[in-house]
């Protein structure tokens, strides 16, 4: 009989066919993991972690069907043995810490895969946190002048949905409603209905405060 196979198994959670066949193959050349499945949204992703255990799931965070980030507890509570570690194509101090408050172990940029990805792996599969090096220098910026750091509190955001905090992140880096829904795969109409709703939620009047407050945003997380 065969030995059985003793490496770590590791689902992917990513809409993107192509990325999700890259990102595969090269976690196969890694020593001692395998990939054991593939989703592609939130659903098909956490009947997948039911039904085959996996030691790790590397999870998307705009996924089509609901925020990554959000399935990470479900994940560990179906799971418990199933590590999570979040890919994006975000590299916002903000969406690293919700991925590590929601119970993630690592916080991966796309970009950093080919420099970071055996690391981020190797880490998480030892319940080691891993964080790209810009989000751990904010972190020790933030012990170094506690003041600054205490000073931004992203707490209005929360009381945004999954799909208006994404449309909210695009906002935030210049892009207006087609691209956005270009982005997400969405009509405008569905946009402008998100857009409307991030407003009235934030108190805020026009479309140009949501834009400035947005943009203003982003630019206090990149320098906190």
């Amino acid at each position: 009989m065969p030995e059985p196979d003793a490496r770590a198994r590791v689902l992917l959670i990513d809409n993107d066919t192509g990325f999700r066949t890259d990102l595969g193959q090269r976690i196969n050349v890694l020593a001692n993991v395998r990939v054991c499945g593939e989703a592609g949204d939130a659903a098909t992703g956490l009947e997948a972690v039911r039904s085959l255990t996996p030691e790790l799931a590397i999870v998307e965070v705009n996924l089509p069907d609901r925020n990554g980030i959000s399935l990470i507890p479900e994940i560990t509570s179906v799971s418990p043995l199933t590590v999570v570690l979040v890919l994006t194509a975000h590299d916002e101090v903000f969406f690293g810490l919700e991925a590590l408050r929601a119970g993630a172990y690592g916080y991966l940029v796309k970009d950093d895969i080919a420099t970071y990805l055996q690391m981020a792996v190797t880490q998480t599969l030892r319940r080691e946190y891993f964080l790209p090096p810009r989000l751990v220098a904010h972190l020790l910026h933030g012990l170094e002048h506690p003041e600054r750091f205490a000073s931004f509190n992203p707490n209005p955001l929360s009381t945004l949905t999954d799909r208006e905090m994404e449309v909210f992140q695009w906002l935030s880096r210049g892009y207006g409603t087609k691209r956005i829904a270009e982005r997400l795969g969405l009509g405008i109409k569905t946009i402008e209905t998100h857009r409307a709703n991030i407003m009235a939620r934030l108190d805020l009047h026009t479309a140009e405060e949501l834009v400035n407050f947005a943009v203003e945003w982003r630019e206090r997380v990149l320098t906190s």
